[in-house]
């Protein structure tokens, strides 16, 4: 089965092939549109295999990072046989901060968790705690 989605004022197209669900950004990703995303995601049922394809993808809001990474656990978390990838994401991008909450679906670290009360949050170690 094959479905598909685009939004375009939104900035998010959606592919849906047998078990695979493939996402694409475009534009800003603020709160409105990750919630929009997330609903995608939720909405993946039997799918294993979640690519976020982020090269059209211009900026990240915090709250958006956060909605994402939210999301994406969720949806990980619901069988064993899953996998993520984002995909062609800025660099720029990726050191903003409100990237850091997805940094555990990108960065070869697996950065599971995240202590925010610890000191010196300077350089950021990965935990698999």
């Amino acid at each position: 089965m094959t479905t598909e989605l685009v939004d375009r004022a939104a900035g998010v197209a959606a592919f849906r092939q047998g078990r695979s669900l493939c996402i694409r950004l475009r534009g800003p990703l603020d709160p409105a549109a990750a919630r929009a995303v997330a609903g995608l995601i939720h909405g993946g049922g039997d799918a294993v295999r979640l690519r976020l394809e982020c090269s059209a993808l211009s900026a990240l809001e915090p709250t958006a990072a956060r909605t994402m990474a939210h999301a994406l656990l969720a949806w990980a978390r619901r069988g064993a046989d899953r996998s993520v990838e984002i995909l062609n994401l800025d660099a720029r991008l990726r050191r903003q901060l409100a990237w850091h909450p997805l940094r555990a679906f990108v960065g070869p670290d697996e950065l599971l968790f995240l202590d925010p009360d610890r000191e010196g949050l300077t350089g950021l170690a990965p935990s698999r705690h």
